[in-house]
């Protein structure tokens, strides 16, 4: 980030003024950092760069950092725990792994889990055998590999 001291916030790119607004909150040393959609209305490129900051900051640090986000797909393999919330509610509290194997109950809250955990699940409603729900698109290839290597 120093090569942004220098410069006009306003001539900043969206992932940068992001950055900049996260690193000036981490400087203040906060126990437990809350942030809400911290990659809305960036481009993919500027939301990995800011979720991989994040993720930095949280495992060089050890700090809690709780994040509001719907963008489940650019969070799901940076995230340790997952709540999900409807009308105030506390629906959902675990693992991700867990959380988003409940698709069923995902749906009935109007949400929708991970591409790849959606995939599976189709899948698996046709009845092909998924052992394991896949999370992220890596593991969702890894899947779809093992079932079409075992026709």
């Amino acid at each position: 980030m120093n090569d942004l001291l220098e410069r006009e916030p306003a001539k900043l790119s969206g992932g940068q003024q992001q950055s900049v607004a996260i690193g000036a909150v981490w400087a203040m040393l906060p126990e437990v950092l809350i942030m809400d959609e911290p990659t809305s209305n960036l481009d993919p490129e500027s939301s990995m760069r800011v979720l991989n900051l994040i993720r930095k900051l949280n495992k060089e640090h050890g700090k809690t950092i709780i994040i509001a986000e719907h963008k489940i797909d650019e969070v799901v393999h940076f995230v340790d725990h997952v709540v999900v919330m409807s009308q105030g509610k506390i629906e959902l509290d675990d693992t991700p792994e867990v959380v988003f194997s409940n698709v069923d109950r995902l749906h009935d809250l109007g949400l929708v889990a991970p591409v790849a955990t959606e995939i599976a699940y189709k899948l698996r409603a046709g009845g092909y055998k998924i052992d394991q729900m896949p999370l992220t698109v890596n593991e969702g290839m890894s899947m779809i590999n093992n079932l079409l290597a075992s026709f």
